[in-house]
């Protein structure tokens, strides 16, 4: 009979190694059958996230403006998801506040954006991260600035008649 777990050398006797070592092959497995079951369909379904929008869609603005926030809920069978992420990407020369925002109680996640500086159409797509399905894409229209707008009217044909002609300004010579 063992009465001491450990030799006089500080080793661990035959019984109490076994012990330690069929604990850890347990907790391995049960580790490893845990992942496993995600990975059968007893976990939640990935793609039954689903994203709507809220508000902050078909936005027209100057370049550089900031726009109104974007919004979108996160759903998963209809009901609202509380502090999830929510992946933002902006293109097209807008820009993203940041990159990740958390839902709030009511599964609603926000972003401030801002357009870039060339006039044309512009996006931001907010995305939960493992969903292939749960995306929304903003879309906005950069207008040219009050200073950068083209000519019009009459400007516009004297401008075109100059171009066409070669001519720049009329200049006087003493």
């Amino acid at each position: 009979m063992l009465t001491r777990s450990r030799s006089r050398r500080g080793r661990l006797e035959r019984p109490a190694r076994c012990a330690r070592a069929l604990r850890a092959a347990l907790a391995a497995g049960v580790l490893v059958l845990s992942l496993a079951s995600c990975r059968n369909g007893s976990g939640p379904d990935l793609n039954a996230y689903r994203l709507a929008l809220v508000s902050g869609d078909s936005q027209t603005a100057p370049v550089g403006s900031r726009l109104a926030e974007a919004r979108v809920r996160v759903t998963l069978a209809g009901k609202a998801q509380w502090n999830m992420a929510v992946a933002w990407v902006a293109y097209g020369g807008a820009t993203a506040d940041t990159t990740i925002s958390r839902t709030d109680a009511d599964g609603v996640a926000v972003m401030g954006w801002k357009l870039g500086p060339t006039p044309g159409p512009q996006y931001m797509t907010a995305s939960v991260p493992w969903s292939l399905s749960a995306t929304y894409t903003f879309r906005a229209t950069a207008l040219p600035a009050a200073g950068d707008r083209a000519p019009t009217g009459a400007s516009a044909a004297r401008a075109a008649a100059g171009a066409r002609a070669g001519a720049g300004p009329a200049f006087s010579r003493p």
